[in-house]
C-alpha cells in the first residue's frame, strides 16, 4: 500500500510512516493497525528500510510458497532497523506500506498478519 508522504510537519495519509525511521519511535510502536469497513487487523512490523522505487520489496507476485519465503527472509534480514524476531516460516500473510522519503527514495514497512479484531 503506497501513500503519500505530505511532509514532516504533516499527519495526512502516509506522513507519518517516516517516523519509523527512528528506532525509538518503532519501539513504542511495534504494531499497525489497519481498519476496513466492518472490522480492523493488527499487523506486526517485521522489516524497515529505504529502497529505490524499483526494489524487489515491491514484489507482490510469488510463483510458490518457497519464493515468497525467500523474499520475506530477504526483507527481513535488510531491514535497517532490528525489529522483534518472527519464524518467518509460518509468515503467510504480510502488508507493505510504503512512502516517499523526499531523498528519492523509499521507505518500506513491511509488516506480519497479527490477529483480526
Amino acid at each position: 500500500i503506497y501513500g503519500h508522504n505530505m511532509g514532516k510537519y504533516s499527519n495526512e495519509m502516509f506522513s507519518n510512516l517516516i517516523k519509523y525511521k527512528d528506532k525509538k519511535f518503532y519501539k513504542k510502536h511495534k504494531y499497525i493497525r489497519i481498519y476496513r469497513r466492518k472490522e480492523s487487523a493488527d499487523y506486526q512490523i517485521v522489516s524497515i528500510r529505504e529502497v529505490t522505487d524499483s526494489d524487489e520489496a515491491y514484489r507482490v507476485e510469488f510463483d510458490n510458497t518457497d519464493e515468497f519465503s525467500r523474499w520475506l527472509k530477504k526483507s527481513i534480514e535488510a531491514s535497517e532497523i532490528k525489529c522483534d524476531p518472527v519464524n518467518d516460516d509460518e509468515i503467510t500473510n504480510v502488508v507493505t506500506l510504503s512512502t516517499c522519503t523526499y531523498e528519492n527514495r523509499r521507505l518500506v514497512i513491511v509488516c506480519e498478519y497479527e490477529k483480526r479484531r
